[in-house]
């Protein structure tokens, strides 16, 4: 198997440089397509991005020659304002008077099934397919499927998409029988059904050695403001639902009282809004006692490993060839050495850009601070492969800013 291309990656000035760009290679992909095949098919996103995408593609696509799908839903009613399918209608399908018959959403509006009810279905689904005698029969089940189940699982909704046992249904080629279909979308739906099992026995409690697993990892220092945080966001989430559902009643039962409500509303709003900004306080000065005391930092010299040993390691690993372990050293040295020097102080969960980011853009040391940083981040996480050229600046700029001397241990 050919390995996969190393990603394209492409970074933007600003959002809407983004959204500009990523128009643009839609448009082109879709005109090569309808060159090519006649139509193009898309997947629809949601969210903050795509909202501010889809207004910019109403013009200069053919979206008569185009079929409409979403990658993802939520199980809302279509006209509901976390529908995805509501955000692409209202800022692109209607303005681009896209064709309704063009456009494949997931049907969320269907009725919902509990887990039990939803393993029962492709457990009977399954035995009507071993019992189909020919082609026609596994097409007629798979034309009453409907296009997504909607199942309910304690107070979580999923939506399950029919497509997979519609296609192992309606599939065939010449060479294949419709003995080996039919098993094909059995297993296929089995497959469903086992994972659906476990959501069918609600209630029954995990093994106790996860439990104690889960237990041991909660417990541990850097988890303890997490915990409260999720407790403070859970009353939050409480006090806004039964609001919520208070408040309508309140105002049927007692118009006259719409004032009053009104003036409550606003005082227990008031209240919550103290109380949230106290425990949010609260919360956070005890998160940053525990991390403070799961991970003390080391007093300054405390570690043997100074800028001068990185940059020794670094020297040798060029010297051996190695051009990924030069620069890894290469980029520790000059963390070293600038911590040495007052620039900044070495975090673990601190990134290369948030680093030069501390350095002004006029200090000598940013050039070779930079490319040392970047050169780094495209190696450690952007999957680069770094050349024997590059690792040798990095060491060449390892000697303009200092690192081998000795660190002084009175800074």
């Amino acid at each position: 198997m050919a390995p996969a291309p190393p990603p394209d990656l492409v970074v933007a000035e600003s959002v809407d440089a983004l959204v500009d760009d990523v128009a643009a290679q839609i448009r082109r992909v879709a005109a090569a397509a309808v060159a090519a095949h006649g139509r193009f098919r898309v997947a629809l996103a949601g969210g903050s991005t795509p909202r501010a995408l889809y207004p910019r593609l109403i013009q200069g696509v053919d979206w008569t020659r185009a079929d409409v799908f979403f990658g993802d839903e939520r199980a809302v009613p279509p006209d509901d304002p976390q529908s995805n399918y509501r955000m692409a209608r209202e800022t692109l399908l209607a303005p681009a008077q896209v064709p309704a018959e063009n456009v494949f959403r997931w049907q969320t509006e269907a009725a919902d099934l509990d887990a039990a009810a939803y393993v029962a279905t492709l457990q009977r689904l399954a035995d009507q397919v071993r019992a189909a005698d020919a082609p026609a029969d596994g097409a007629t089940l798979a034309h009453d499927l409907p296009a997504t189940w909607t199942v309910r699982a304690g107070t979580e909704r999923l939506t399950v998409s029919t497509a997979p046992i519609v296609d192992a249904l309606t599939t065939t080629t010449p060479e294949s029988s419709w003995a080996a279909i039919r098993t094909a979308a059995v297993a296929r739906i089995d497959a469903l059904r086992e994972e659906a099992s476990p959501l069918a026995r609600a209630g029954v409690p995990p093994p106790s050695h996860l439990r104690g697993a889960l237990a041991d990892v909660l417990a541990a220092p850097e988890f303890r403001g997490r915990q409260r945080y999720a407790g403070l966001m859970a009353f939050v989430d409480r006090v806004r639902r039964w609001l919520r559902s208070w408040l309508p009643e309140a105002r049927q039962g007692a118009a006259a009282a719409v004032p009053i409500l009104r003036y409550a509303t606003w005082v227990i709003a008031a209240i919550a809004f103290v109380l949230l900004v106290w425990l949010t306080w609260r919360v956070l000065r005890g998160a940053s006692r525990d991390t403070a005391a799961a991970r003390p930092r080391p007093a300054r010299g405390a570690d043997p490993v100074d800028a001068r040993t990185w940059a020794v390691r670094a020297r040798a690993a060029f010297a051996a060839g190695d051009a990924r372990e030069a620069v890894r050293c290469a980029y520790h040295a000059v963390l070293h050495r600038l911590d040495e020097e007052g620039a900044w102080t070495i975090a673990e969960a601190r990134t290369p850009r948030e680093y030069m980011r501390l350095l002004p853009p006029a200090d000598r040391r940013q050039p070779a601070v930079s490319f040392v940083a970047r050169l780094f981040e495209g190696a450690w996480y952007g999957g680069a492969e770094p050349g024997i050229d590059d690792a040798r600046q990095a060491v060449h700029h390892l000697r303009d800013l200092g690192c081998d001397a000795q660190a002084d241990p009175a800074i």
